[in-house]
């Protein structure tokens, strides 16, 4: 007997297995789940069927799986306000802390004066964001504004009510100021 399995479907399957092991709570799952669509970003990926859906229900009824259409539609439900360059200035000066969420390569080339550096794409891109205090006040930014707009969700969705996300990131603070 031949049995046929996506890409999707292993990625499920171990991942379902990971998350029994490490007996995860829901937050640092939801955290986990978004790490891996960042981490995957720009990566050749299949879309699944409904088929693919019906089957991983079926075979996983009763037990947590790691990402199913319906729970990364969840994600794209959590609303974080975004805001302009000229907006996340304004912010700053009312004690709002500005978060680079870029890699230590994309700092090197420059950063904003006095932001906190978190790299969302390190291991331990999670145990960071929640050793800060969830009453922080963040602008969070990344290069282009695609890895600051999901890491403003996963905040969101573990409890930081005073997160932003800086439209255009980096890029559009740097055209910013050479205006």
């Amino acid at each position: 007997m031949t049995i046929s399995l996506t890409a999707n479907a292993i990625k499920q399957v171990i991942l379902t297995n990971i998350v029994k092991k490490l007996n995860m709570n829901k937050i640092v799952f939801s955290s986990l789940i978004i790490l891996v669509s960042i981490c995957a970003c720009g990566q050749n990926k299949s879309q699944p069927t409904a088929n693919d859906s019906e089957n991983a229900k079926n075979k996983n009824e009763g037990k947590m799986v790691f990402s199913t259409p319906e729970t990364q539609n969840e994600y794209k439900k959590t609303e974080v306000k975004k805001v302009t360059v000229a907006e996340a200035i304004a912010l700053a000066k009312q004690g709002y802390q500005f978060v680079d969420l870029r890699t230590p390569k994309e700092i090197a080339e420059g950063k904003i004066e006095g932001a906190l550096e978190m790299d969302v794409k390190s291991p331990r891109f999670i145990i960071d964001a929640k050793n800060l205090d969830s009453e922080s006040k963040l602008i969070l930014y990344c290069q282009s504004g695609t890895r600051s707009s999901l890491a403003a969700k996963l905040f969101s969705e573990i409890q930081f009510p005073n997160v932003v996300d800086m439209t255009g990131g980096y890029s559009a603070w740097v055209d910013y100021n050479n205006k």
